[in-house]
């Protein structure tokens, strides 16, 4: 999963000319995969590729490439005997890797973290401790996850003694799936990776029934969990309608030694979705979707912002979708009876503004199973993932709505690898690049909205005719006017140059 940069929208005016270089085509064997760009820098940005092996994860290979979209340097990191790799970033204008050693003897993990020179893409100097932990079962893995300030000059490490298939940088699943992850290590370092301090966190909710949907740290340090809640009854209580969960925020401050709880209420009004953000003032940032009763639907948006010292809110609000943004994502004879939109809209990112307000970016997301009798007495089963439309929802520092606009688009296929979005924030606008469907002969699309809710786009290239299918994953913006795309063509990839 890629992580998530919180980015200033400004207020001005920009062109909208866009430039495109397609590199050299590169080989790619049957077993490999890109895994994306996890760095850049002046001199050209960096590539993990990966071979997967039957139940594993291969080798991992550190690759350069520079700014005319040609390789530097293809390097393998060497692990001793054992080490398990967990991951590769960039912080503090360095390139590390996380891994872990299983003892299983002792049923003990232990995390490490080390350099990786950019000159080569070699592991440089010693490995550190991040943390250790117990294993309670023979083959778990753990789970280190990672992220850092707005500012880039802190970085936190969040560390599970458990592990379980699926589990990603975001979200812990209910009931008997969360027994082992109501302990948490956190550890927090300053833009040198030296530590800043530590904390073991015992989660306070007496049954299983909760979620960790986010954590943050902000540019001072400070660490924050956002959960959600389900009551002992949840079930029953869904079933009739009935409020069944709630949110709150877990705030460590003063290094790990002062914990607060922020309950996360709306005054009638149930939540649906939700999501955080700590701006530069060390305010909590909270907004996402919500409605006028316990159904698993999306009426409207909120937005408050809190002081975490004293607890009061310095701005808050909510309002309706009103008929005309309600048809965007319904028919129009829907929205007039005043239907909420489906809860397939997953809140996937909260762009902060620099004068103070959110831009939520929301996409649908289903998977079909389509059942079949193949005539013999069998059945067969065929899986659809779907990719649909984005919801964008502009929230003015007043947290009043300033507008609503659909990114239309219908991607379907027997994977998501392709699917889904990327965007770039260029001045006064957002451009998002996808595939406009999914197949060979799609035109790879690219669409922006600026701040005034004006939409428009073209297409960048035909996918037949350049022989590439982007997949926008892979993709990153590189400054404040250039992002770097990546696509594959059977066993073939390409990064370009897209210069707004």
């Amino acid at each position: 999963m890629r992580y998530l940069f919180f980015i200033g929208l400004l207020i001005s005016f920009c062109a909208q000319a866009q430039d495109l270089t397609l590199g050299p085509v590169q080989k790619l064997d049957k077993k490999e995969r890109i895994s994306g760009i996890f760095a850049h820098d002046d001199t050209g940005f960096y590539v993990l590729r990966t071979t997967y092996r039957i139940g594993s994860l291969g080798d991992q290979v550190i690759e350069k490439y520079d700014n005319s979209l040609k390789q530097k340097y293809s390097t393998p990191l060497a692990f001793e005997k054992n080490y398990t790799f967990d991951q590769v970033f960039s912080f503090g204008d360095k390139l590390w890797c996380t891994f872990n050693f299983r003892d299983k003897s002792k049923s003990k993990i232990t995390y490490y973290l080390q350099e990786i020179s950019a000159k080569s893409g070699k592991l440089t100097g010693k490995k550190q401790i991040i943390d250790t932990g117990k294993m309670d079962a023979k083959n778990a893995r753990g789970n280190i996850n990672r992220t850092e300030s707005r500012d880039s000059s802190k970085t936190a490490f969040l560390s599970s003694d458990q592990s379980i298939p699926g589990f990603f940088f975001q979200g812990i699943p209910f009931g008997k799936n969360s027994k082992g992850f109501n302990e948490f290590n956190i550890k927090v370092f300053d833009e040198n990776l030296n530590e800043l301090w530590k904390k073991r966190l015992k989660m306070p909710y007496e049954n299983e029934n909760f979620s960790v949907l986010r954590y943050r740290v902000d540019n001072e340090g400070n660490f924050y969990l956002l959960i959600k809640v389900l009551e002992d009854d949840w079930k029953a209580k869904r079933r009739n309608k009935e409020p069944y969960k709630s949110y709150q925020i877990l705030a460590f401050t003063d290094k790990g030694e002062s914990k607060k709880t922020y309950d996360i209420k709306i005054k009638n009004r149930f939540i649906t979705d939700i999501t955080f953000a700590i701006d530069d003032e060390g305010n909590i940032v909270c907004s996402g979707f919500s409605n006028d009763s316990a159904k698993q639907s999306i009426g409207g948006a909120f937005y408050f912002v809190m002081n975490k010292d004293t607890e009061d809110f310095i701005q808050e609000n909510y309002k309706d979708f009103n008929t005309a943004e309600l048809a965007l994502f319904m028919k129009e004879r829907k929205a007039k009876k005043g239907k909420e939109i489906s809860y397939n809209y997953n809140l996937d990112y909260l762009i902060l503004r620099e004068d103070g307000g959110v831009v939520l970016l929301a996409e649908y997301f289903d998977i079909i199973t389509y059942t079949t009798n193949n005539g013999n007495g069998g059945m067969s089963t065929r899986t659809v993932y779907v990719n649909g439309d984005v919801m964008i929802v502009n929230i003015n520092p007043n947290g009043e709505i300033e507008w609503v606009r659909k990114l239309a688009k219908d991607q379907r296929g027997s994977t998501s690898r392709y699917s889904s979005f990327d965007y770039a924030i260029v001045q006064d606008k957002i451009h998002f690049i996808y595939n406009r469907y999914i197949g060979k002969r799609t035109d790879v699309q690219l669409t922006f909205i600026d701040n005034e809710g004006k939409m428009g786009g073209k297409d960048l290239f035909n996918a037949k005719k350049e022989k590439v299918l982007l997949l926008p994953a892979g993709c990153r913006q590189i400054s404040d006017d250039e992002m770097i795309i990546y696509g594959e063509w059977r066993r073939s990839f390409q990064f370009g140059r897209v210069k707004f």
